[in-house]
């Protein structure tokens, strides 16, 4: 098996790199914010807090802002993350790189999250990577809505609710009740939640009045919102019975702030039908910077004289 270096043209970033990537994305935004955006957290949290998935840059000494984060995700699917510009590296030399990367099985169908609308048509352009042939289907697309400033500082909550941050022990709450939880495992949830900034909203229990921190601590979750290793705010949900009454509204907010204040940046994504959360999130002040794709890669071996071709 491949290792990461020379024979792959990538290599995984250091530590003290973090910055000088973040301001190179930085020129390329809104079209790298998801990149961007995983760039962050490691440079604020430590490039530990996103394992399994490594951040890779060229092995050349030239700057550049290719950047990939692989694999992304530890569940069912292989899930991998790039942004590059095409004034720097064309389709053809990014995915040459991408297809001698020994992180995934080739063999089995990848997925390319979060590709900007703006490199799709160099990426359709291809019948190949490297040595392999690829069939390259979109999934799906969305949009990212960003905050870029706090316009509504404190949700106010009915008095029966508080705003707590996420425990560990809530992985298995937010990860049965994540649509898209295929994705990931609830380890790797577990693992955002320790790591990066979350919100959590509970349900105060008869007895508890305005008691102690404990026992507000202690309330039962009803909603909540974190940080994922994809840079972004999500895996938002309300149980049923607690909806209607702006808990996901408080919780995204609670959440943007917080990012805002650590210098991150607070976005979402939100697929194209999705109206109600558009909504929700214009009515906080989002905005909407960019659509990006989801793209099924499907692999298979190239003969010789075809990949000569």
């Amino acid at each position: 098996m491949a290792t990461v270096g020379e024979e792959v043209g990538l290599r995984q970033v250091r530590k003290d790199e973090l910055d000088a990537l973040k301001q190179r994305l930085a020129r390329h935004l809104p079209h790298s914010l998801a990149v961007y955006g995983v760039v962050s957290l490691a440079a604020r949290y430590g490039l530990h807090s996103l394992e399994p998935a490594s951040i890779l840059v060229p092995t050349c000494p030239r700057s550049s802002c290719l950047t990939v984060i692989a694999p992304i995700a530890s569940g069912a699917m292989q899930c991998l993350l790039v942004f590059w510009s095409l004034e720097e590296h064309t389709a053809k030399d990014v995915t040459d790189r991408l297809s001698r990367l020994p992180h995934l099985d080739w063999n089995q169908p990848v997925l390319m999250y979060c590709v900007p609308t703006v490199l799709l048509p160099s990426l359709q352009s291809l019948s190949s990577w490297g040595r392999r042939r690829v069939t390259l289907q979109a999934s799906h697309s969305a949009h990212l809505y960003q905050l870029k400033a706090p316009t509504i500082l404190n949700a106010k909550l009915p008095q029966m609710y508080h705003v707590t941050r996420l425990r560990k022990e809530d992985a298995s709450a937010v990860w049965t009740n994540w649509i898209f939880n295929n994705f990931d495992s609830v380890e790797s949830v577990r693992n955002d939640i320790i790591h990066f900034p979350s919100v959590g909203i509970r349900e105060r229990g008869p007895e508890d009045g305005a008691g102690s921190l404990q026992k507000e601590a202690e309330g039962i979750l009803v909603s909540w919102i974190c940080t994922n290793k994809f840079g972004w705010m999500g895996n938002t949900f309300t149980l049923p019975h607690h909806r209607r009454q702006g808990l996901a509204g408080a919780a995204t907010i609670s959440l943007a702030n917080q990012l805002l204040q650590e210098g991150l940046p607070a976005f979402v994504a939100i697929e194209k039908n999705n109206t109600a959360s558009v909504q929700l999130h214009e009515k906080l002040g989002f905005e909407r910077q960019m659509e990006m794709n989801v793209l099924e890669l499907l692999f298979t071996e190239a003969a010789n004289q075809d990949y000569l071709e």
